[in-house]
């Protein structure tokens, strides 16, 4: 499968600083060709593993990256439970791993929407994009999740802080402005939900501007 958008970003730099390090160019070039093998693309991750713990002294630090770029290849594989752990192993390796946090937190946030006790979910969800926040603040991703999540839990307020904050931290989309809007419009808070919609639409012109 290929990558798109943010999350194509994260990968290919994660395997770019592989590449200054140890030049395993299959990986980088089986993301970035044509016909991505994910398959082949973990075997090559498990051969160069060894070799990059031995050239950085077995930095927990490089190892947490790899977890994390297992976890999404096994996540591209649509084996969820077992991309979870990798990411789980790559806290533990690295406790300031901002992206495994995230992802961690995405994958609770996405069994709110099919289990039970979706509450449950959604409250670890909050706390681990939570530490990604605390760990990266000016990822704008992290601050749009969190604040979906804690809009499922009615907490409108906290919710519209964040939709915000993803928006100044260079998150921007018609979803963002969306839940925004629609926040504003249940605050009663009209004033800034028109203020807001201009702000889309200023945004779709310019969204438009680039494809002319």
């Amino acid at each position: 499968q290929t990558l798109n958008g943010f999350e194509q970003t994260l990968v290919i730099d994660l395997l770019y600083e592989y590449l200054l390090i140890t030049e395993p160019r299959e990986i980088y070039f089986y993301y970035l060709g044509e016909k991505t093998n994910s398959d082949q693309a973990l075997k090559l991750l498990d051969k160069y593993k060894k070799e990059l713990a031995t050239r950085l002294e077995k930095s927990k630090f490089v190892q947490s990256k790899i977890e994390c770029v297992k976890g999404h290849l096994m996540e591209l594989n649509g084996v969820n439970e077992v991309s979870t752990k990798h990411f789980k192993d790559a806290i533990i390796l690295d406790p300031k791993n901002d992206w495994a946090w995230y992802k961690i937190g995405k994958y609770n946030k996405d069994k709110s929407s099919h289990y039970a006790n979706k509450e449950k979910y959604l409250v670890r969800a909050i706390e681990c994009y939570s530490h990604a926040i605390k760990i990266s603040p000016y990822e704008g991703i992290y601050y749009f999740f969190r604040a979906e999540a804690l809009l499922k839990m009615g907490m409108e307020n906290e919710a519209l802080f964040d939709f915000v904050e993803s928006l100044n931290y260079g998150y921007v989309s018609h979803k963002v402005y969306d839940h925004i809007i629609d926040i504003c419009i249940s605050m009663k808070d009209y004033n800034k939900s028109i203020q807001y919609l201009y702000e889309s639409i200023s945004y779709s012109n310019r969204d438009k501007d680039k494809f002319k």
